[in-house]
């Protein structure tokens, strides 16, 4: 293959790849769009009961597992969650993605926290998920 016809090729590779990451990323916005919603309602309960720091900190990890659940696991609704999702699958992402030091047992505290919300606002029925 020549030179100018292998690096069109690589291009046309590259174009497809990029057309496919759009086309994905189109497909996750109504999930990414439900659970920012999820996500701002409960950062408002958050800053009523915790300081603003620790408001911040529970609803960044919130945010990571949001992006862990959209790019991950292709679910379409919160209730779709199963409970190894929300404990070691998203702390094995987690633990690979995050560049902090928090340990499992605070990330699934959080989580927990996050499901405990949505069971006693929206009753999302996830009480299995907290054990």
């Amino acid at each position: 293959m020549s030179q100018k016809k292998e690096s069109s090729y690589y291009a046309d590779e590259l174009d497809k790849y990029i057309k496919e990451l759009k086309e994905d990323e189109k497909k996750r916005e109504p999930f990414d769009n439900y659970f920012n919603s999820l996500k701002k309602k409960f950062f408002e309960y958050l800053k009523k009961k915790h300081n603003k720091k620790t408001a911040k900190k529970q609803i960044g990890i919130i945010g990571m597992f949001g992006l862990f659940l959209s790019m991950r696991t292709g679910i379409e609704k919160i209730e779709e969650v199963t409970k190894n999702m929300a404990n070691d699958d998203f702390w094995i992402w987690y633990n690979r993605n995050a560049l902090n030091d928090l340990t499992k047992k605070e990330i699934k505290e959080i989580i927990n926290n996050f499901f405990s919300f949505l069971d006693k606002e929206n009753g999302a029925g996830r009480k299995r998920l907290l054990s």
